[in-house]
């Protein structure tokens, strides 16, 4: 599969990527929003203090 992107959307996906811890977590991250999304629900991206890691969680 092939995406094309513009330089733009690349230097926004690497800046993500490393504000979250990289390219995996960016893609876990993605999974979680899809799946709350598919609920119906809407997704609140937080960070553990602890660990320092996102996730999300479901808006109450």
């Amino acid at each position: 599969m092939v995406s094309v992107t513009t330089p733009r959307e690349q230097a926004e996906t690497s800046d993500a990527a490393r504000k979250v811890g990289g390219y995996v977590e960016l893609l876990r991250l993605q999974d979680e929003r899809t799946a709350i999304r598919r609920r119906g629900l809407i997704a609140q991206l937080i960070k553990n203090p602890t660990t320092g890691r996102f996730k999300y969680i479901v808006k109450s």
